[in-house]
């Protein structure tokens, strides 16, 4: 599975994920900026571009992160997504929020993930 293959609905949970990973350290990296583009380029850039406003018009609050995470059924829907995540977190190190974003998705998901690399088990 790839970006491309995610629903519109799962897009925008990505979307909203990825939001709350990246603005965890307050910055957004050049390396973060790197994996945002490669994975615009896997998903086609209208549909990034479509996600991200969608994102940015119904994900307004923590609780609809939640509830657009939780809408995600698909077990690997759920994993591309999550590994998605950690593939913008970790180019400039994960750091403690980051980390904390994740693993409440993994937690959401109900799957483990390694404490040292936060990929899941």
């Amino acid at each position: 599975m790839d970006a491309k293959d995610l629903t519109a609905d799962e897009r925008v949970a990505l979307m909203g994920l990825l939001k709350l990973t990246v603005s965890a350290d307050s910055t957004m990296s050049a390396e973060e900026s790197q994996a945002l583009l490669k994975i615009a380029d896997a998903m086609g850039r209208a549909e990034f571009i479509e996600a991200r406003k969608r994102a940015e018009a119904e994900i307004t609050n923590f609780e609809a992160i939640k509830k657009a995470v939780k809408a995600v059924q698909r077990p690997e829907a759920q994993r591309l997504i999550y590994n998605l995540a950690v593939d913008v977190a970790e180019p400039d190190e994960i750091v403690e929020t980051e980390a904390d974003v994740l693993r409440w998705a993994a937690e959401a998901w109900g799957f483990e993930v390694d404490d040292e690399t936060l990929r899941p088990k």
